[in-house]
């Protein structure tokens, strides 16, 4: 004979287990330290001046100066610039650094005929933003132009021969 024993069973739960609740964590205020905005380098000021006027408003009057040639080096440019109505050659040097400061340049022309220089003219000076030079050109055959200033210097090659 089997006898039955009666088992206990467990209800199954009707709901669904809570969890219990943990508060949620505050950030806590950081005070963050404030950078500093870094000052800006001042810029290189730019050259307002061009060859071409820088020419042709020279003392002497002359006009009609037209650019020929130019070089460059790490503290600006010089250029070579020609009047046919002045019979001139007329030399410039514009400053790209230390602009608008007085400093230390110089500027030369040379001119070539029959195979010899006929005349060199080199000019040392103090210069905030430029400097000119001027040759007369009457028996000049060929032109070389050289300027510079602190930061180096550059060189046209001969050139305007035969012309």
């Amino acid at each position: 004979m089997t006898v039955r024993v009666p088992v206990q069973t467990q209800p199954l739960p009707t709901t669904r287990p809570v969890k219990k609740r943990t508060a949620t964590p505050t950030p806590t205020p950081t005070t963050k330290k404030p950078t500093p905005t870094p000052t800006p380098t001042p810029s290189e000021k730019v050259n307002p001046y061009n060859p071409v006027d820088a020419c042709n408003s020279n003392s002497n009057g002359s006009t009609g100066y037209s650019l020929l040639s130019s070089a460059t080096y790490a503290g600006g440019s010089v250029h070579l610039l020609h009047s046919d109505s002045a019979r001139a050659y007329c030399a410039v040097l514009l400053k790209a650094k230390s602009v608008g400061e007085n400093t230390d340049v110089w500027l030369e022309l040379q001119t070539l005929a029959g195979g010899k220089v006929t005349r060199t003219k080199r000019l040392p000076g103090r210069a905030t933003y430029l400097f000119r030079n001027f040759v007369m050109s009457t028996d000049a055959r060929c032109v070389r132009f050289s300027g510079g200033t602190a930061e180096g210097s550059t060189s046209g090659v001969w050139g305007q021969c035969g012309s």
